[in-house]
């Protein structure tokens, strides 16, 4: 059935079927992929299958599909005599029209990269075909700035649509990058694109900053997202290169050279203050791309931990110092309040009965955000000199951190959908759903566990080290395995 699948988007000049039903076949492809690592290999196995799907519902559409993005407003008015032509569902304006590039292939790219070590090596040839969205394709004019021509107040509808598939096609690009990035593959394209990735850097950062009612749109929110994710992803590879495949893809340097740091703490800055000025109640999806943020930023103190003089301790105070400051101004408390927020969300699930699929997603995304500050504050902790010499003095916000954070951690001790015995209900509906909270609790745990050691052991706090490691041996029972170590 695959290898007929595979025939059939191979087919030239175009598969017969109607759009909507190559879209429903693509869906289904999708599903089946997610079910099991087995699936998903044999749909890598199949020859032809990936690389058609590739080709079909992004390549070969991609060069009319950006013909129409010009950056001149009156350039593709005039193509369209100042009238808009009628949409299908597809994004096309017609039967006649080619089809526009089809983002949902980039949930199949991702799930099989997700799914093994070995599916994802088998994805790299199809995936370096992708470089072309970060090239090429990279609709820098798209994005609000001083020199953009963008304006969504005078954009007509399709207008926008054609914007919105435009930057789910960079976020999907990148969201592939940093899941091969995870196995250490691919971390080259970094350099291959760096100078297209620095402008979208740049744009990245001033969206973040520029808009300062309404809170960036799903596509908007997307690639920032991914954007982090994918500078967390290759900055890990960077901080130990002779694990990436090839080794030595992306060196420590380069990610000095570029300056990724001073990038992330520049995002930072026009993010929380662009929160700030809306004056608005935080969303849940602002709150991840908070939480995306963290993690980027403590993957580079962790590699500096590595790769800069004295175990990065002038990065850490720089980072630490900054934190600090917005900690004490109650005109910048946007972190607090996110970290406050997700703590209340996750404690009123855990104070009730988990029935649905739902409840195990919220959990999830407000773990995964608590994890993320909790990463953060561990990487801001000085390294000691020697075993011997005295613990470092810590800043005050990460004590702050460790009392905030303190209850939520002995409540998620005490849950029955975490631990072995959870773990091997695999004929529970719901396993899959409480495995995932599950990884995010572990990694919560580990990281907190490491910042109660610190906080217990620093001069000015009255804990003990015992305290700590009692602590540290009661979330060994609750951790997921591969978190152990931590």
């Amino acid at each position: 059935l695959l290898q007929q699948i595979a025939s059939f988007f191979s087919a030239k000049p175009h598969p017969s079927l109607p759009p909507t039903s190559i879209t429903q076949l693509l869906a289904t492809l999708t599903r089946l992929a997610r079910h099991s690592a087995h699936i998903a290999s044999l749909i890598l196995n199949t020859d032809g299958l990936v690389s058609s799907i590739v080709d079909w519902f992004l390549l070969r559409r991609a060069s009319a599909f950006y013909l129409t993005l010009s950056p001149s407003p009156s350039a593709s008015e005039s193509r369209g005599q100042g009238k808009p032509k009628e949409e299908d569902e597809n994004g096309s304006g017609g039967p006649n029209e080619p089809l526009d590039p089809d983002p949902a292939a980039f949930n199949l790219l991702t799930t099989l990269a997700h799914s093994s070590r070995s599916n994802a090596q088998a994805l790299q040839a199809p995936a370096s075909a992708l470089l072309r969205f970060l090239t090429s394709g990279l609709p820098t004019h798209l994005f609000p700035s001083s020199s953009s021509s963008f304006d969504p107040s005078t954009t007509t509808l399709a207008g926008l649509r054609k914007r919105e598939t435009a930057l789910e096609l960079v976020a999907g690009t990148l969201e592939v990058y940093a899941a091969l990035a995870a196995y250490g593959f691919l971390s080259g394209i970094a350099t291959t694109a760096s100078e297209r990735f620095q402008e979208l850097s740049a744009c990245v950062i001033s969206l973040a900053s520029g808009w300062r009612s309404g809170g960036l749109k799903e596509g908007e929110r997307r690639v920032v997202v991914a954007w982090l994710g994918v500078m967390e992803a290759w900055i890990v590879c960077a901080t130990d290169p002779h694990r990436t495949t090839p080794a030595h893809d992306l060196l420590w340097s380069q990610v000095d050279g570029w300056g990724w740091g001073e990038e992330l703490l520049a995002f930072r800055a026009g993010f929380l203050a662009s929160l700030f000025q809306r004056e608005k109640a935080m969303h849940v999806e602002e709150r991840e791309v908070l939480a995306a943020m963290w993690d980027a930023l403590a993957a580079w103190l962790e590699g500096c931990r590595t790769n800069r003089p004295r175990g990065g301790w002038e990065e850490k105070k720089m980072v630490g110092d900054v934190v600090q400051k917005s900690w004490e101004e109650t005109s910048m408390e946007v972190e607090q309040r996110s970290l406050r927020g997700s703590i209340d969300d996750l404690k009123s699930h855990l104070g009730r009965e988990r029935k649905a699929a739902k409840n195990f997603r919220e959990m999830s995304r407000a773990c995964a955000v608590v994890s993320a500050f909790a990463r953060l504050a561990v990487a801001c902790i000085p390294r000691r000199d020697s075993p011997t010499s005295q613990p470092p003095e810590l800043q005050p916000w990460i004590t702050q951190t460790h009392s905030v954070l303190f209850p939520i951690a002995f409540e998620l001790l005490e849950c029955e959908d975490l631990g072995r015995d959870a773990a091997s209900r695999t004929d529970d509906p719901l396993y899959k759903h409480r495995m995932i909270f599950t990884r995010h609790a572990s990694a919560f745990l580990s990281h907190f566990s490491t910042l109660h050691r610190a906080v217990s052991s620093s001069p000015a706090s009255p804990g003990s080290t015992n305290d700590s490691d009692l602590f540290g041996l009661a979330s060994l029972t609750k951790l997921s395995p591969g978190y152990e170590a931590h």
